[in-house]
């Protein structure tokens, strides 16, 4: 839906569902549990609600092209860690 309002590109938002699914199929370290659906549920709501407080002045993209949610998902410390690669 991102990606057909001219949002965010397809490609930058699908690495955070891929960045999820690694997290859902990573074996657990030794003695924790593995990730659950909850806590995926979790964090994609608070993807939403960090994105949500970076862009209070607005989600269109600007005359330059560029995109208020693009540069969200850039400052999620998640994104910048290597996780993603």
């Amino acid at each position: 839906a991102f990606d057909q309002a001219s949002l965010i590109e397809f490609q930058k938002f699908e690495r955070w569902s891929e960045m999820m699914f690694r997290a859902l199929m990573k074996d657990p370290i030794e003695g924790y549990k593995p990730i659950s659906f909850d806590q995926l549920y979790r964090a994609d709501m608070e993807l939403f609600n960090f994105m949500a407080r970076e862009c209070r002045k607005g989600i269109r993209r600007r005359p330059d092209n560029s995109s208020p949610l693009e540069e969200a998902l850039e400052k999620v410390p998640q994104w910048n860690r290597g996780s993603h690669k």
